[in-house]
């Protein structure tokens, strides 16, 4: 029956749900809080005064007008490690597709069900990119109430903007950590692959932001996900459509080859 495994996917990720939610919401709440620390004024002067490439590796452009609002605090202090910390659970849950129950050997009796491989793919697939949903409607919230604490005014549009806008970036992490589960077919490899591929992919687009004018920093910008998330720009512009796009045209084609992997080999035992 069609639904059956989204709804137990979702059923069976609702304590982890749980967790992320508390903690990233509760993340939220405190940085939130601590934005009337910041002077505006000085911080953009400390800024100016610092190396380019400390710039870049805070997440920080040459753009310093960002700072003078509270939206921009977030993004510097907030959305950048933000999403590098949650990177992990698109690539925790990414594991659970297919990994973990062909490595435990229980994924051929999952198969002697009525149930198609497709199935197993496309709806955990779904069901994952629903709980990210959940898991950032609470950083939101977090959000609002630390700001909220701190008597400061908030953007919630752009803040809303900018969360949404990670969602494809997260998508391509959990579609990428089901494919090399489906390709390399041990937990070990896999997990490092799709660990591997989180951090290098951040540490790329810090690299691109430290070399200034430079070709070479361009193209190894424009192979890093994470280049398409940029969290600056939402903030003082709104959302790019077209890097909204990219990610989610890329998730789809990881998706799809994770599809036509796992359909057409046999499951380990």
């Amino acid at each position: 029956m069609y639904g059956t495994v989204f709804l137990e996917t979702l059923r069976q990720a609702r304590n982890q749900v749980l967790y992320w939610s508390l903690g990233m919401g509760l993340l939220g709440v405190v940085m939130g809080s601590l934005v009337p620390l910041f002077n505006s004024q000085q911080l953009v002067e400390l800024m100016e005064s610092l190396p380019p490439f400390i710039l870049a590796m805070a997440g920080i452009d040459e753009e310093m007008r960002i700072l003078s609002t509270t939206e921009g605090v977030l993004a510097v202090g907030f959305f950048t490690r933000y999403s590098l910390i949650f990177a992990a659970y698109p690539i925790i849950m990414g594991m659970r597709v297919t990994m973990n129950e062909e490595d435990d050997g229980i994924m051929d009796v999952l198969l002697s069900l009525p149930v198609h491989r497709w199935q197993i793919i496309v709806e955990r697939f779904l069901a994952y990119v629903l709980t990210m949903f959940v898991i950032i409607a609470a950083v939101y919230l977090g959000l609002i109430l630390g700001t909220a604490l701190a008597q400061v005014s908030l953007d919630l549009g752009r803040i809303a903007e900018a969360l949404l806008a990670s969602i494809p970036l997260f998508a391509v992490l959990l579609a990428f950590t089901m494919f090399v589960g489906t390709l390399l077919r041990n937990r070990r490899y896999a997990l490092g692959a799709a660990a591997a591929f989180a951090v290098y992919s951040y540490m790329m687009s810090t690299v691109a932001q430290m070399i200034e004018n430079n070709n070479i920093a361009q193209v190894v910008g424009s192979i890093s996900v994470y280049h398409y998330f940029d969290v600056n720009s939402i903030v003082t512009q709104g959302v790019s459509w077209s890097n909204i796009g990219l990610l989610g045209a890329l998730a789809l084609i990881l998706l799809g080859a994770s599809l036509w992997f796992f359909q057409r080999r046999d499951v380990g035992l």
